[in-house]
């Protein structure tokens, strides 16, 4: 509350400043434009606009997933869209936790169910392994997303993906067997006619280029590179040719820019094949060409074509490099703020005489009002929190009482938690009333803590006692705290978190939200305020004032 209190001062101090001195300064901001909402079950479209930002604002997309996630999108959809995320990342530990999600992912009922799926989680999976230079891995998975492939009929997905093995093949030691893998693919994948074979062709000849170079094969990387650039060339001036409607081909927009690059990484390979077989005028020709074109110039561009620069001597270029990326954009961008800065100090200057002592007054008025707001609301959360915890007290209570006594249906409570005893006949669930159900599973989930576990949900209580959904669902409905299962579940979370809270000071509010069952701490701050109308912080600062 105190930060609150210091960050409502300053704003209104600022606000006070723009009054009284009449100024309209137009500033440049960056609006956090708003997502769209596409239906819960456009999952296509819904990727596209997560993806939008994983690149550059990982932690925006993040929170689009979480809002997903609380929206009620399916959970094994918004984890996949997370791993999504993660392995954007060059940043090890995200790509560790793309790679754990996937796994576990690769392992749930849906993706046995549903191949597409299946797919997607494996591409998500080989790719972060890829990233994370985790050989194994990419030779594990790769090798089923291939069978997976073949066995949906994507004969060219697969050969893509054989090539991709390829690589991790020859990093692991077996460029022998990954050469003759590579060659395999070319081989079947040679003359092309549809765009699609024509990309896979094109992608495996890269791969057999890069195995090439690291065997040191320079001048059997040349051949395959003009080879590439004459399928390019045939492809540019015949594109009605290999037109086959495959999501993997470009639009008559984007047609350009993908030849571009395209033939821009064979002129790459060229100029350092050329460069390693002293053919200095060829590779010079070559580098030339790599330079001019859009691909040439970007970073990444930049980072394939620094061992040729090395090659011809070309030192200047990678300090310029360095240089482009560092110390003069940074300092561009200094002396443009450091510009603005200046004018808005001298356009503030000129009217601070005239309004100084008209702001005095309004700021000795502004703090008081805001330190009298700041009691009230204080006061008002110290009587909340009572009230929270004289409820919590109390439920407490009557939840022993109830254990004490006779479970819901008769049961001790070591038959409750046995799982295997736990099928709807054996207890008679069939015969129950919604409102008999609904007693025993909360009985149940109260009993074992089962709401601790964070994917807890009606998938859990369908399977264990062979109910249906809808079964569920309709004696979850009855409550008057909630009106679901997962708002039921969420209550519980809740009321452990308050508990956690107040007995357990040494462990922090994202370790709480953890330990109630949370996926994160976003996640249960949200739901907190919302039943409470008090921050989990505050709730903690009252209690220990």
């Amino acid at each position: 509350m105190k930060n609150a209190f210091i960050g409502y001062h300053w704003l209104f101090t600022i606000l006070i400043l723009l009054c009284c001195f009449g100024c309209e300064r137009n500033q440049d901001k960056t609006t956090d434009v708003a997502v769209g909402s596409p239906p819960l079950d456009d999952i296509p479209g819904i990727t596209e606009r997560v993806m939008t930002f994983a690149a550059d604002q990982p932690e925006r997309a993040i929170d689009i997933v979480d809002s997903l996630r609380a929206s009620g999108f399916p959970a094994h959809e918004a984890d996949w869209l997370l791993a999504r995320v993660y392995s954007q990342s060059l940043e090890g530990k995200w790509l560790d936790s793309a790679i754990v999600i996937s796994e576990r992912l690769i392992k749930l009922p849906v993706a046995d169910e549903d191949l597409a799926y299946r797919e997607d989680v494996l591409e998500t999976l080989v790719n972060a392994s890829r990233l994370r230079k985790d050989d194994k891995r990419v030779l594990l998975w790769t090798r089923e997303l291939i069978t997976l492939c073949r066995q949906k009929g994507e004969e060219v997905e697969a050969l893509r993906n054989e090539a991709e093995m390829a690589v991790a093949l020859s990093h692991s030691g077996n460029r022998e067997d990954g050469l003759s893998m590579v060659d395999s693919v070319l081989s079947r994948l040679d003359n092309a006619k549809t765009f699609n074979a024509m990309d896979a062709w094109i992608i495996a000849s890269k791969r057999k280029m890069s195995i090439l170079k690291e065997m040191g094969s320079h001048s059997a990387v040349i051949p395959l590179a003009h080879s590439v650039l004459s399928c390019l060339d045939r492809y540019e001036q015949h594109p009605d040719e290999y037109r086959d409607g495959s999501y993997r081909e470009p639009s008559d927009d984007d047609r350009n820019g993908y030849i571009d690059f395209y033939r821009a990484q064979a002129f790459g390979f060229l100029s350092e094949a050329y460069a390693h077989t002293d053919s200095i005028e060829k590779s010079v020709d070559f580098l030339s060409r790599f330079e001019r074109s859009y691909f040439g110039k970007t970073l990444d561009g930049r980072k394939m074509i620094a061992p040729t620069w090395c090659l011809l001597g070309e030192d200047d270029k990678l300090e310029s490099m360095y240089d482009d990326l560092t110390t003069a954009r940074f300092q561009s961008r200094q002396q443009q703020m450091e510009i603005e800065e200046q004018k808005i100090r001298a356009s503030a200057s000129q009217k601070v005489a005239g309004g100084l002592a008209v702001i005095v007054l309004l700021l000795f008025a502004l703090m008081f009002l805001l330190h009298r707001q700041h009691r009230i609301i204080n006061r008002k959360n110290k009587v909340l929190t009572g009230q929270i915890i004289d409820a919590l007290e109390y439920k407490k209570k009557y939840w022993e009482l109830r254990e004490a006594e006779q479970d819901p249906i008769g049961e001790s409570p070591e038959t409750v938690g046995n799982e295997k005893s736990g099928s709807s006949d054996d207890i008679g669930m069939d015969k129950m009333s919604n409102a008999e159900l609904f007693e025993f599973l909360s009985y149940v989930i109260r009993r074992e803590c089962l709401f601790l576990d964070s994917s807890f949900g009606r998938q859990t209580l369908t399977e264990r006692f062979h109910l249906s959904p809808n079964r569920v669902g309709a004696a979850f409905s009855l409550g008057d705290e909630h009106s679901s299962l997962p708002g039921f579940i969420r209550n519980l979370r809740l009321e452990h978190a308050c508990l956690l809270l107040i007995d357990n000071p040494e462990m922090s509010i994202d370790e709480v939200a953890t330990a109630s069952g949370f996926a994160n701490y976003s996640v249960f701050a949200r739901y907190f305020k919302q039943k409470y109308d008090i921050t989990p912080s505050e709730y903690r600062r009252q209690q220990q004032d």
